[in-house]
């Protein structure tokens, strides 16, 4: 079965997805409501696909040429949702997401597709969700002769990557200290 394209109705599941994968740290506020703005960012701008209407796992993808979203876009994809994250303590994510688009730029300055984020909630991981995911982008990308990008910031997740064929290009410590980035480039396969 193919992943299932999701639209704004799915915010909310997609956005839980997502925190059970990745569950918030410090100020437990921020990372919910940068789910829902990134979600509705990719939604609007990009495709994102969930394993299921059960939302095993949910990958958000940016087209080509749509990889740097602009602040108006990041704006008007979820006005409201965007200044709670802010006044809650999210500008330090954003300038975590200033440095990553930097790195971004610097390793694959070509037109890309960029995978991210990618989750798989915990008591599913194993059974190939990600797989189920990655693959049919990855086959459209290479069909369209297309790199793929993407972020990584723990060994485990960069091994998965490896296996899919994508390459660490740079790997930095990340501003505000705790943990690093590395950046990742799938070039495409003939």
């Amino acid at each position: 079965m193919e992943p299932m394209r999701l639209n704004l109705s799915h915010v909310g599941a997609a956005a839980e997805a997502w925190g059970l994968a990745f569950p918030p740290g410090g100020n437990g506020n921020i990372i919910p409501r940068m789910w829902e703005v990134l979600l509705r960012l990719k939604i609007r701008h990009g495709e994102v696909y969930a394993t299921s209407s059960a939302f095993e796992g949910v990958a958000a993808w940016l087209r080509p040429g749509l990889v740097y979203p602009t602040t108006l876009q990041i704006i008007t994809s979820a006005p409201l949702d965007l200044a709670v994250f802010l006044w809650s303590g999210g500008r330090s994510v954003v300038a975590q997401y200033r440095f990553q688009e930097g790195m971004q730029k610097r390793n694959a300055p070509m037109p890309h597709w960029h995978l991210g984020p990618i989750a798989v909630v915990p008591h599913h991981q194993g059974q190939g969700f990600a797989s189920k995911l990655m693959r049919p982008m990855l086959a459209r990308a290479d069909a369209e002769g297309m790199p793929v990008y993407l972020d990584a910031n723990n060994d485990v997740h960069i091994s998965l990557y490896e296996h899919f064929g994508f390459e660490v290009q740079e790997r930095l410590d990340m501003p505000g200290g705790g943990f690093w980035n590395a950046s990742m480039l799938r070039m495409p396969r003939a």
